[in-house]
């Protein structure tokens, strides 16, 4: 993760570097939350470089500019973590679910540094807390 938000999760390490399975890659599945609907679904990568927020209630008021973070049901990452913002949300007739698109919080082509959380947090607040201290202490001289 970043200050911004949510990366990907870590597949694969070896003493020098690790293999990360970004946010936006096919492959991928976070349990995400649309925090002014408080609507759960699954955030999958795409074949675009993007992601989508997969199985949002018919019923559903989400609409495009609403943030999705991570719930924290499955306990990969903690709940309240930033992934990204609705930019299009797809409600076709017939169909169980609605699904919307979301553009990733953190820009993954310009990337210099992310924290790697090797235990679990209680909730995002404590890791946020966590990179506050962090980036604090690199300010100091």
């Amino acid at each position: 993760m970043t200050p911004a938000g949510v990366v990907g999760r870590i597949v694969k390490t070896n003493s020098t570097s690790s293999v990360v399975l970004l946010v936006t890659d096919p492959n991928n599945a976070i349990a995400g939350v649309v925090q002014r609907t408080r609507d759960e679904g699954i955030v999958e990568g795409t074949s675009h470089g993007r992601a989508r927020l997969k199985y949002i209630p018919l019923l559903s008021r989400v609409q495009a500019g609403d943030r999705v973070v991570t719930s924290g049901l499955t306990g990969a990452f903690p709940r309240g973590l930033a992934i990204g913002g609705l930019t299009q949300v797809e409600k076709s007739e017939g169909d169980l679910f609605q699904s919307a698109e979301i553009e990733p919080e953190v820009d993954l082509s310009k990337l210099d540094e992310v924290l790697i959380i090797t235990a679990p947090y209680e909730d995002a607040d404590s890791a946020q807390k966590l990179l506050q201290e962090i980036r604090g202490d690199r300010k100091k001289p």
